[in-house]
């Protein structure tokens, strides 16, 4: 038993072994991008999601990019004015069509105040706002405002015209929500930032922006687009957002996964790219060191180049792939075991009719002189079966008795 137990080891760590050999060669010799691509694009609350995919035997690449506050996605009516003159400008939101209804926004703040005005800077077709409401902290909506837009008719270019609305709420929020007619006005109400103005004078910028639809979500799309959900593995770890992005310290995520391996992908590797105030910076994947853009281009201790000069190098794959490597390693096993046994039965075979023929014993060699029956003093081979004959054993016969024992039972 013990012996199969070793057997069945060293051929899965022969299976391991060349798993890893594969996916190794397959990072330095297979450029992945010339196999079939797939794309996906979607608008996930206030980011912009899209994916590419590649794929061809033996490697799957994925390109995963994140952007948060994409032009006219909601984000872009967060902070500060920045859309200084009137017209259709990405730095502003847009509903995803320009006469669909009634949009909405919704603008949260850093600071509860009671408030005391707001001002809407509406960048393109002003003069569809005709509701605003407050929520308190129970998250309860309270009409603040109704009437028609101060903005209305002053779509003469310029400078965005700002709708200084009074707001009659007396409790404190930090979440307001404006109401946009767009069916009243041909084309988009584009809405660039809104201030919420306090009882003191005090005025801030929303901080986060949702929104009844948005055009961002109907960007990038392609013939080949579809949802980047499918296109994405539970393994490659792109699902989620970066923790950069979700806590705002970056505005753009721009990751990267490459895994190897035949017949299924066995190993991975990663590089994320994540742009924010301060610039881009590049961070490889598990057991990789952290490179700046222009050190990962020139090729590091452990990166690769693709066989097109002009593509970013990607690093030879460690992480792995646990459901890949397991078939992998398996898969190998049966292999080696395969061959091990075509180039181990038939050898033996021939080399055991060979003794037999010359009457030696076929585990050692041993002549026998044809003595088969016997088997091998030698080694002991058919010595375990031979079962050495029974002797006879017949009954012990009666003691004899004497004279004296006769005549004592006779009296």
């Amino acid at each position: 038993m013990r012996r199969y137990f070793r057997l069945g080891l060293t051929f899965l760590l022969l299976g391991l072994v060349t798993t890893v050999t594969v996916a190794w060669l397959l990072a330095v010799l297979e450029d992945v991008q010339q196999g079939r691509e797939s794309s996906g694009n979607a608008f996930v609350d206030e980011v912009q999601w899209s994916v590419t995919r590649y794929d061809r035997a033996g490697a799957i690449q994925i390109s995963s990019i994140r952007i948060k506050g994409a032009n006219w996605s909601p984000q872009q009516a967060a902070g500060r004015p920045d859309t200084p003159s009137l017209g259709d400008q990405t730095s502003a939101w847009a509903s995803q069509t320009p006469d669909g209804g009634t949009e909405w926004l919704i603008l949260s703040y850093a600071k509860a105040v009671v408030p005391k005005e707001l001002d809407v800077y509406e960048s393109y077709s002003p003069g569809a706002l005709f509701k605003v409401t407050a929520f308190d902290e129970s998250d309860h909506e309270t009409e603040a405002w109704s009437g028609n837009d101060p903005s209305a008719g002053t779509y003469n270019g310029g400078a965005t015209p700002i709708s200084r609305i009074p707001l009659s709420v007396k409790f404190a929020t930090r979440k307001i929500k404006i109401y946009l007619a767009s069916d009243k006005l041909p084309g988009w109400n584009e809405i660039d930032a809104v201030g919420l103005v306090a009882e003191n004078g005090d005025r801030q910028w929303a901080r986060s922006v949702q929104a009844s639809s948005t055009y961002a979500s109907s960007l990038g799309s392609n013939g080949g687009g579809g949802d980047p959900q499918v296109l994405v593995p539970s393994w490659t770890r792109l699902r989620q957002p970066s923790e950069p992005l979700l806590n705002g310290d970056a505005s753009r995520e721009d990751r990267l996964v490459d895994a190897r391996g035949w017949p299924m992908v066995a190993l991975m590797s990663q590089v994320d790219r994540l742009a924010s105030g301060s610039g881009a910076s590049i961070q490889t994947g598990p057991l990789l060191s952290t490179y700046t853009t222009s050190s990962l281009r020139s090729t590091g201790a452990f990166a690769v180049a693709t066989p097109s000069p002009a593509r970013v190098p990607v690093p030879i794959p460690f992480h792995p792939v646990w459901s890949g490597l397991a078939g992998d390693t398996v898969f190998f096993g049966v292999i080696w075991l395969v061959a091990w046994s075509a180039l181990t039965v038939p050898r033996r075979f021939v080399r055991e009719v060979a003794r037999f023929r010359r009457g030696a014993c076929i585990e050692c060699g041993y002549d026998l002189g044809y003595d088969f029956i016997n088997g091998c003093p030698e080694c002991g081979w058919r010595r375990d079966r031979i079962t050495p004959p029974r002797t006879p054993t017949f009954p012990a016969p009666p003691p004899r008795r004497t004279p004296a024992q006769d005549v004592t039972s006779v009296h």
